[in-house]
């Protein structure tokens, strides 16, 4: 294990900041690796020597046993830093990772204020899209959210690290444990744009969630992936993250690659009974005619 920084070291006991402002620790999130920039993490780890992660499904494997001794608890977020130390990444990227970080801390609050009964369920559009039966019964709880995202750790690679879907990330649902690859670059573009850094997230988490890893089996189940799988796969954790957004006060990304589809909506667990329509008052009756035979007495 390397030693770390003077600089690091300092910012590890509080001692210093990569700026003015006080850290922004709004959530439960530990940053492993090492960013001077870095201030809104509850601890700095060093890393071991040499690279410990690989550069996903397309790349050398990962030390599962060293991921899974530092991630015993499931009870905080993870944002490791794979980076080569001997690559040298600009102010503009590092900071970028730092907002990420702090982004991450963001949602980690967010997400615990979900109400767990709300019902997430897909439209029939998208169960169609899906290849699901429009009849078919495909919902997730705001419970079960929460509980992926409890599980959801970060791993932040080189730029050009490849995956195997060809992109430049990839979501890891792993049975309810997931685990979220992106790599530096696609981190400093994202932060560019007006709500990217939240839609990055939570889109991610869209893979994640009960219903994103369903799909994601299913696509998969060949081994191969079609544009059209792909596109509705994307199209959904879109739609995921506009409303987990929305839901939470978040910026919503105004145009993702794929487009938005509103292939999700959501809604209580026993939504209220409709108002009953009042029935409309009865009609006044006719006066009874009057019977010459019988003398009428007015009151």
């Amino acid at each position: 294990m390397r030693q770390l920084s003077e600089l690091e070291k300092m910012i590890v006991i509080g001692g210093a900041t990569a700026s003015e402002e006080e850290p922004k620790n709004v959530g439960k999130v530990t940053v492993h690796g090492s960013n001077p920039y870095c201030t809104v993490s509850s601890g700095i780890v060093a890393y071991p020597s040499g690279s410990f992660f690989g550069g996903g499904s397309a790349g050398p494997e990962i030390n599962w046993d060293w991921l899974s001794e530092i991630d015993k608890d499931k009870q905080t977020r993870n944002v490791y830093l794979n980076l080569d130390p001997m690559r040298v990444y600009g102010d503009d990227a590092l900071r970028s990772v730092d907002q990420f970080c702090g982004k991450v801390a963001e949602w980690d609050l967010a997400i615990s204020r979900l109400d767990p009964n709300l019902i997430y369920a897909l439209t029939v559009e998208m169960k169609v899209m899906m290849g699901y039966s429009p009849d078919a019964n495909i919902t997730m709880t705001g419970a079960s959210i929460y509980d992926r995202w409890m599980r959801t750790d970060f791993i932040v690679n080189d730029a050009g690290t490849p995956y195997l879907n060809g992109g430049v990330g990839e979501s890891a649902a792993q049975g309810g444990d997931p685990l979220v690859s992106i790599n530096i670059d696609t981190i400093l573009g994202y932060s560019t744009l007006p709500g990217g850094l939240d839609y990055l997230i939570s889109h991610e988490l869209g893979h994640s969630t009960e219903i994103g890893e369903q799909y994601s089996y299913k696509i998969w189940a060949d081994n191969s992936l079609s544009q059209s799988e792909h596109q509705t796969d994307e199209q959904f954790s879109n739609d995921f993250s506009r409303l987990i957004s929305t839901l939470t006060g978040k910026a919503v990304l105004a145009n993702p690659g794929y487009g938005y589809t509103n292939g999700i909506t959501s809604y209580p667990t026993n939504p209220p009974a409709p108002t009953p329509v009042p029935a409309p008052p009865p009609a006044p009756s006719a006066p009874s005619p009057r019977n010459p035979n019988i003398q009428q007495y007015e009151p």
